[in-house]
């Protein structure tokens, strides 16, 4: 029975190594900002410290549509206590009854998102570089680390 015990011990922490690394790469849904930036779910400052440690992000748009969309964070600021996320690598899609597909006119489009519910957008099409517009509109966003 004792010379099991060196093995179960082993065991033990290889199956704890590997919850930690499972846990370390997993998205974690730390906050969210409704539609007029106020706190919905988490913590607008574990979502800063997750930053400020150097955690990827991750960002979930509902914009009152029938369809969510995800995208990384490639730039981020902390700023007057709200974190702003920039994306400037989507391409641009319809979104069909059943599927998706590329528009005529595909443009990119690149976003600036903040946890005031803030989302800013300007296209310019692809190949020519011809804007395709500027807005600005409302989301809920939720913010992901990993």
């Amino acid at each position: 029975m004792k010379k099991w015990i060196p093995f179960f011990i082993v065991v033990v922490i290889l199956i704890a190594g590997f919850w930690l690394i499972i846990q370390q790469t997993q998205w974690q849904h730390v906050y969210t900002n409704g539609y007029g930036g106020e706190p919905r779910y988490g913590s607008l400052q574990a979502l800063i410290q997750a930053i400020r440690s150097g955690k990827d992000v991750k960002i979930e748009l509902d914009q009152g549509t029938d369809y969510l969309i995800y995208v990384p964070a490639q730039n981020i600021w902390i700023k007057g206590g709200h974190v702003y996320a920039l994306n400037t690598s989507a391409i641009s899609l319809s979104c069909g009854s059943d599927k998706l597909s590329f528009n005529p006119d595909t443009y990119h489009w690149w976003l600036l998102v903040d946890t005031k519910g803030k989302l800013e957008m300007i296209r310019f099409t692809v190949g020519t570089g011809k804007s395709q517009g500027h807005d600005q509109r409302r989301v809920s966003v939720r913010w992901f680390v990993r």
